[in-house]
């Protein structure tokens, strides 16, 4: 595998993270925002990694669509870094969740585990801890996916209800630590 090359993968499974999982040749290709079982036309990065074992790659066309597959809710998914998971439809996450914690158990641990229950919460409205970074243009936002630039995120549908008021009362306001203690006092 070369970096740039363009190839032709089936994703197999996804990874802890998120990312989807294909094995051209044995080797291990991630490739974000792709389902298990959609097959892909990709590009390999140019960090694959010098022994051979992995790469990753970014999706060019979309050759087979999961039946899974929906629009995410979140016009900044797939650059801001918060959320992995948002183009699988929530029934198919759950499984994908399992699936992971599974693999996990077995392969890390040694424990076989027959069936992982999981128990389904709501999809979005929940996370109720985020850690914000200023923008270079003054505003708040969260990193973009692997890397350290902020995206700037006026509103986030995974936000619990508190938070993403505050983030679209606030925008383009400094002061955050001091905005959002008055905000959260009332």
């Amino acid at each position: 595998m070369r970096a740039r090359e363009m190839v032709e993968l089936r994703i197999e499974k996804l990874a802890v993270g998120g990312d989807g999982l294909a094995f051209p040749d044995g080797k291990a290709v991630f490739v974000p925002g792709t389902i298990p079982g959609e097959l892909v036309r990709a590009s390999l990065s140019e960090s694959v990694k010098a022994s051979g074992d992995w790469a990753s790659a970014e999706v060019r066309e979309l050759l087979q669509a999961s039946p899974d597959r929906v629009d995410p809710p979140c016009p900044l998914y797939g650059t801001c870094g918060g959320c992995s998971l948002q183009h699988l439809s929530y029934e198919r996450q759950v499984r994908e969740k399992a699936a992971i914690l599974a693999d996990c158990l077995s392969r890390i641990g040694g424990i076989s585990v027959p069936d992982i229950g999981v128990v389904p919460s709501v999809p979005y409205s929940y996370r109720n801890r985020m850690q914000f970074h200023r923008s270079p243009g003054g505003g708040i936002g969260l990193k973009r996916r692997a890397g350290t630039e902020v995206v700037e995120t006026p509103t986030c549908p995974v936000a619990d209800l508190p938070i993403r008021r505050w983030m679209e009362a606030r925008e383009g306001r400094g002061r955050v630590r001091e905005d959002l203690r008055s905000y959260l006092a009332g």
